[in-house]
């Protein structure tokens, strides 16, 4: 599968599709939390977002996922806008 990567861009899918991730795997009995639980989050999102164009995708399909078969984007710049893990900046005083 290696030439038919699935594109992980979390700042290009919705939040019912991110919410759906979780879903699935509570869906299946996986934890969202704890160990492991980032690389079960990124097999959750590949399958909701591989099956935007492939309706018939399945979990086990997921499930044999590898990294290789994953284009993941970890530092997207519409993710470091959204969040750059910093306080905000505070707002000016007014009548400086």
């Amino acid at each position: 599968m290696s030439d038919d990567r699935i594109r992980v861009d979390v700042a290009g899918m919705t939040l019912l599709e991110q919410a759906e991730a979780a879903d699935v795997l509570e869906a299946h009995g996986l934890s969202t939390e704890g160990a492991g639980a980032g690389l079960r989050n990124v097999v959750a999102l590949a399958y909701v977002l591989r099956r935007r164009t492939d309706p018939s995708y399945t979990w086990d399909d997921a499930s044999r996922l590898g990294m290789a078969d994953i284009d993941l984007v970890v530092d997207s710049p519409e993710a470091l806008a959204a969040d750059n893990g910093g306080a905000p900046q505070p707002l000016p005083v007014s009548g400086t």
